[in-house]
């Protein structure tokens, strides 16, 4: 019997062979749409992310902050302080990833 696009990402999440690489996308990076929908009857399986952790930082602050640089790209700065010192990234935002 084929296996269903879940089946195959819950065979890969478990450490089995799945009988084809999973195909996945998180629901929220594809808009409802005729696109969407050819895609999943092809065989993507969206993923629904679940935050199921808390991250504390104590005794860390951050500031952030954004600017363009000089080829009109938009940046954003930031600065985490620790007790041990400092820790800096420049990100460049692009929709939904950077």
């Amino acid at each position: 019997m084929k296996q269903t696009p879940r089946q195959r990402v819950m065979a890969a999440l478990r450490g089995d062979k799945p009988e084809a690489i999973p195909f996945t996308a998180y629901e929220e990076m594809l808009p409802r749409c005729v696109v969407e929908r050819d895609l999943r009857n092809r065989g993507l399986c969206l993923v629904r992310r679940v935050q199921s952790y808390r991250t504390t930082r104590p005794n860390v602050t951050w500031r952030e902050e954004r600017y363009l640089d000089e080829k009109g790209r938009h940046l954003v700065h930031t600065v985490f302080s620790t007790p041990d010192g400092d820790l800096s990234t420049v990100d460049e935002p692009a929709g939904f990833t950077s």
